[in-house]
């Protein structure tokens, strides 16, 4: 508690209490005080976003139910850089196709191309078929190094030996 109430009073020392709590992750308080911060009632800075989410996933402390919690989370107004931890934390779980559907708008509503490509590796967890039409949806892609990406991903799960030259 004292440490979630450090967090709230200097925001600006979010970073230095999750190391410190990094070591105490496999208590159960900590854990529900991360899943309270995180997902309660209280505001959050983008950069508090930063520091708890990769806190929260190594903490096991993740639960299916925070599979939802994420994807609302990266429809919210916040840095790109916080976007993309709570989509790399959607890593962890087993995505269904109707969460493919959500990352697919998110995708096309999403200006950062760095929020975008983690969008993308996402989808190679995807079944094939949705896999292969969200690659395809994605080709008029303008920004490059985005494009290169989905390029590069798509080979992957077409044609590992394709991959190679698309990777050079």
């Amino acid at each position: 508690e004292l440490c979630l109430s450090r967090i709230w009073d200097q925001p600006a020392l979010t970073d230095k209490i999750t190391r410190y709590l990094s070591l105490w992750t496999d208590r159960d308080d900590v854990r529900q005080m991360l899943n309270k911060a995180l997902f309660g009632d209280g505001e959050l800075f983008d950069t508090q976003y930063l520091s708890l989410l990769p806190l929260l996933r190594q903490s096991g402390a993740i639960a299916m139910d925070h599979r939802t919690r994420l994807l609302r989370l990266t429809r919210r107004d916040l840095h790109w850089a916080a976007k993309a931890e709570a989509l790399l934390t959607l890593m962890i779980f087993p995505l269904e196709e109707k969460h493919f559907e959500q990352l697919r708008r998110a995708y096309d509503r999403e200006a950062s191309p760095y929020v975008k490509k983690v969008i993308l590796a996402l989808f190679l967890k995807a079944p094939f078929r949705v896999k292969q039409r969200a690659f395809k949806e994605t080709i008029t892609e303008p920004e490059e190094e985005t494009n290169r990406l989905r390029k590069f991903l798509w080979s992957m799960g077409n044609n590992p030996e394709k991959c190679k030259p698309t990777l050079k």
